[in-house]
C-alpha cells in the first residue's frame, strides 16, 4: 500500500515543438512554487524531459529524468493521429520519470502551467492506503486578474486533478519495452480513465 508520501510528476514536451520556451519556463517556475507550498509533508517532484532541456531554477527536491525519445512533431490536424501522438509522448515521459523516481505513496500528474491546492500532501498522509482522489471543483485561470470557478466536472477538463496510489499505476520497469506501450498510453498518456479505472473517491 502507500507510505503517505506524495510525488508530483511533470511531463515536459520537447522544446523543439514549443513556440515560446521562455514563457513555458516562467510558468513552470510558478507551478513548482505551488507544488512545494504544501501544508503537510514535503512532496517529491519528478520531471520527465528531453535531454538538454533548459528548465527554470529548480528547488531542492526536484528530480529531472531525461527521456531520450525521438523527436516527432505532432500532426498539425486534430484527429486520431494527433491524439495518439500526444498519448505516446506524454505517457513515455511520465513512464521514464516515474520508473526512475519509484514513488511509494501517491502520484499526481501536473501540467507545467497548473497550480494545486496546498492541502494535497496532508490529505495523502492522512489516508496512505486510499486508492486516490479526484478534484471535482476547481478554478480555471488564464493569467489575468480573474479565475473562473468550475463547481463540477473539473477533473474532466483538467488532468491536474487526480491523485492515485503509485502501485495501481503499474509503472513499468522498462518504459521502452514495446509490450508496455499500450498500458502507458491508456494510463499515463491521459487522465481520462483514472477515475473509473482506479476507483477514485
Amino acid at each position: 500500500m502507500g507510505d503517505g508520501s506524495l510525488t508530483f510528476a511533470i511531463p515536459v514536451r520537447d522544446p523543439r515543438g514549443v513556440e515560446d520556451w521562455d514563457a513555458v519556463k516562467e510558468l513552470m517556475a510558478i507551478t513548482l512554487r505551488s507544488l512545494f507550498a504544501q501544508q503537510g509533508p514535503r512532496p517529491r517532484v519528478v520531471i520527465g524531459a528531453s535531454p538538454g532541456t533548459a528548465l527554470p531554477p529548480l528547488p531542492d527536491g526536484v528530480q529531472v529524468v531525461e527521456a531520450d525519445l525521438p523527436y516527432r512533431p505532432l500532426p498539425p490536424e486534430q484527429g486520431p493521429q494527433r491524439w495518439d501522438a500526444i498519448l505516446v509522448d506524454k505517457g513515455l515521459r511520465l513512464a521514464h520519470a516515474l520508473a526512475a523516481a519509484r514513488p511509494q505513496g501517491h502520484v499526481m500528474v501536473v501540467d507545467y502551467d497548473d497550480l494545486v491546492s496546498s492541502r494535497l500532501a496532508a490529505t495523502v498522509a492522512a489516508s496512505p492506503d486510499a486508492p486516490g482522489w479526484f478534484v471535482d471543483a476547481g478554478y480555471q485561470w488564464d493569467g489575468g486578474p480573474l479565475a473562473a470557478l468550475l463547481p463540477t466536472g473539473f477533473n474532466d477538463l483538467c488532468g491536474t486533478s487526480l491523485l492515485v496510489r503509485a502501485d495501481l499505476l503499474r509503472i513499468p520497469a522498462d518504459p521502452d519495452d514495446p509490450a508496455n506501450l499500450e498500458w502507458i498510453k491508456q494510463t499515463l498518456g491521459s487522465h481520462k480513465r483514472w477515475h473509473g479505472l482506479f476507483g477514485l473517491e
